[in-house]
């Protein structure tokens, strides 16, 4: 049985790159990459994963291109868990992803200050939500 499958999204490549490590050792199946929003659509759209794991601020902006790019990927495929990674705490726009009444959001004050929303797909486990 292969594991929840997941599109990345972070402009750092070694960053992504030890994300999708971490993940694919964890059961997860990493089914695609990206380095900015418009290739994170482009990837959720032909892969339908179970889950994307966005950069708030990513090319060419430094903005809020994978915050964007989630909230379209949040109409077009409902059933798709978001995770939302960020260096800044930005909880209006990352609060925006969730539907009413569903999902959850927490907010991690590490050393990196991430904020994470999700929501479970359909089928998922609730732990691989959390995750």
């Amino acid at each position: 049985m292969t594991g929840l499958r997941v599109v990345l999204a972070e402009d750092d490549v070694l960053l992504r790159e030890g994300l999708a490590s971490l993940l694919g050792h964890s059961g997860y199946e990493v089914v695609g990459q990206a380095g900015d929003g418009t290739r994170l659509l482009a990837l959720a759209r032909e892969a339908g994963p179970d889950l994307v794991v966005a950069d708030i601020r990513m090319p060419p902006t430094q903005t809020t291109e994978g915050l964007e790019a989630a909230r379209e990927i949040r109409q077009e495929l409902p059933d798709t868990a978001i995770l939302v990674l960020s260096a800044y705490a930005q909880v209006e726009h990352a609060m925006e992803l969730l539907p009413a009444g569903a999902g959850s959001a927490t907010c991690s004050r590490a050393a990196s200050r991430t904020w994470t929303s999700s929501s479970t797909p359909s089928g998922a486990s609730p732990k691989a939500a959390q995750s």
